[in-house]
């Protein structure tokens, strides 16, 4: 009979016998569905279901793969060749299977870097960012790992010869490794952003330079790591894996020469609590008149809910900005529901006679106007542990509540310093490249390699 696809060739067999495809499913153990979409190429049948289809339509896998019948009077050196021919094409589709989940993987490791820049610079945003780019190289990871463990188990399941099984599975290690080093540079590029308060965002500049430096450190010690699991495995021949451990050596040693350039820089630089690398993001509220702020502000549930006095109260400046401590005092006879976690987000403290909860009361010029002033008592939940201001655009009175910026531990420095420490590190680094080049080179000559598999 003439050749046809797979699919076809079962649909002609299954026919033959008089056969459904929910009958076929029964008999298999799959349903219906996965039969039509064998029988129309959607997909093909897993390796070690072959036997069983041969069986029920009275072929043999080769006939299976090839799609026909084979002629007895055909040699069987023919038949071979051409059965050998079918499972390299099966194997050559796992191995793209595999390249297509690892092109995947890099696609979202690539978002979460985007991402998490996205929110740093157009949300305010940095800290969120982060935990959603760590998601994201989760499941980088969790579709690579996912799909090379489906191909190694339907390989194994399958009757390919030692040798190219043997190079199938070192291609797996191979891909498994490079998606791993991938992920742990695109979470150090993200890392830095962790350390930014809630509602801040990190700078362009700053963000792409320590950025690069969490990128390289955990990269070098992602690739530490892989090397060190490459020396132990004994898929590698051990010309190999002698070659491997002196890049692990050298490369180490590059490493550390490296990593000493790059926390000399962290250092310098103060790393991710520099406060001119942080853009903070105000929370606003919007009221029509001076009146209706001021009553917002003082809003408080505490006062509402349980009885209270006022202990003692520091007076405002008479003029210009200023704020001034009250605390109050909640006594515990009295109200019999008086609850800690009431207070949660205040500034309190429990005393013997009850709960003092300690209040700032403001006083704020409104900019935008002609000397107008906002005085209040910031008892809303909002406005604790915040710096707040008032300004006034158009016909409206915003509220802004802030977080308290963080003093800079190093006022004198300039962009040119942060220059001068990146060429140090460069200078260290490319370094570093030229005598472990120069060793290998050496080392490649008095050790010949056999061709990589």
């Amino acid at each position: 009979m003439a050749k046809t696809t797979m699919g076809e060739f079962l649909a002609i067999l299954r026919k033959s016998k008089g056969m459904t495809q929910q009958d076929a499913a029964d008999r298999l153990g799959v349903s219906n569905k996965t039969v039509s979409s064998w029988e129309t190429g959607a997909s093909s049948p897993d390796i070690s279901l072959l036997p069983a289809i041969a069986e029920l339509y009275g072929v043999t896998c080769d006939e299976l793969l090839r799609g026909e019948r084979i002629s007895p009077a055909e040699p069987p050196q023919a038949t071979e060749q051409k059965r050998e021919k079918a499972l390299a094409h099966l194997l050559a589709r796992y191995k793209n299977n595999v390249s297509v989940a690892a092109m995947v993987s890099y696609g979202l490791a690539l978002l979460a870097a985007l991402l998490t820049l996205i929110l740093a610079f157009a949300a305010f945003q940095s800290r969120l960012g982060f935990f959603i780019g760590l998601i994201l190289l989760a499941a980088s990871l969790f579709v690579t790992l996912l799909a090379c463990r489906r191909a190694a188990f339907l390989v194994s399941q399958d009757d390919f010869e030692a040798e190219a099984t043997e190079r199938f599975f070192l291609y797996l290690f191979r891909i498994r490794g490079r998606v791993c080093l991938v992920c742990a540079a695109a979470f150090g590029f993200i890392f830095p952003h962790v350390f930014i308060p809630a509602h801040g965002g990190m700078k362009i500049g700053y963000a792409f330079l320590f950025g690069a430096i969490g990128a390289a450190a955990v990269f070098l010690i992602a690739g530490f790591i892989y090397l060190l699991v490459k020396t132990k495995s004994e898929r590698f021949p051990e010309n190999e894996r002698k070659y491997l451990r002196f890049k692990l050596i050298n490369g180490a040693c590059a490493a550390l020469i490296s990593a000493a350039a790059i926390a000399a820089v962290c250092i310098y630089n103060s790393v991710f609590l520099h406060a001119d690398g942080i853009v903070s993001l105000g929370l606003s509220y919007e009221y029509d008149s001076l009146e209706d702020l001021e009553t917002a502000a003082e809003s408080c549930s505490l006062f509402a809910e349980y009885e209270y006095s006022l202990l003692r109260e520091e007076p405002l400046p008479a003029e210009g900005e200023g704020r001034a401590e009250c605390v109050y005092l909640f006594p515990a006879e009295g109200n019999d529901h008086l609850d800690e976690d009431d207070f949660y987000g205040y500034d309190y403290r429990t005393a013997a006679d009850g709960i003092e909860l300690t209040l700032y009361r403001y006083q704020l010029n409104v900019a935008g106007t002609d000397g107008e002033t906002a005085e209040f008592l910031a008892a809303d939940i909002r406005l604790q542990n915040k710096e707040l201001s008032v300004r006034r655009e158009d016909w409206r009175y915003l509220l802004t509540a802030s977080d308290p910026a963080e003093p800079n531990p190093y006022p004198d420095l300039y962009p040119w310093d942060v220059v001068g420490a990146l060429i140090i590190s460069a200078g260290a680094f490319a370094a570093a490249i030229v005598i472990y080049c120069r060793r290998r080179k050496k080392y490649l000559a008095e050790h010949p390699r056999e061709e990589k598999r």
